[in-house]
């Protein structure tokens, strides 16, 4: 699994759960905590997500915030964007 595609997993862990330790996500993505940390951080640029520091702390997203996935395929409209013809 490549970086982006752990990202995209932790964003959506964090839609699920709400708020997860960085323990526990470097323990679940097989990766250290610094690794984790450094995906939070970029992660924090783009989706609405806070840490926070001390005993009970971790990271969480947004009360209310969800995902929202579009699924492209080669017949859609927007396919020649992802799919090079």
């Amino acid at each position: 699994m490549g970086p982006n595609e752990r990202r995209m997993q932790i964003i959506e862990a964090l839609c699920r759960r709400r708020q997860d330790t960085m323990k526990n996500l470097a323990f679940e993505f097989g990766v250290t905590e610094r690794t984790i940390r450094n995906d939070i951080n970029i992660l924090s640029l783009s989706y609405p997500i806070e840490t926070i520091r001390g005993n009970g702390g971790g990271v969480r997203i947004m009360d209310g915030y969800k995902l929202n996935h579009v699924i492209v395929n080669q017949n859609s409209p927007l396919s020649g964007r992802f799919f090079p013809t």
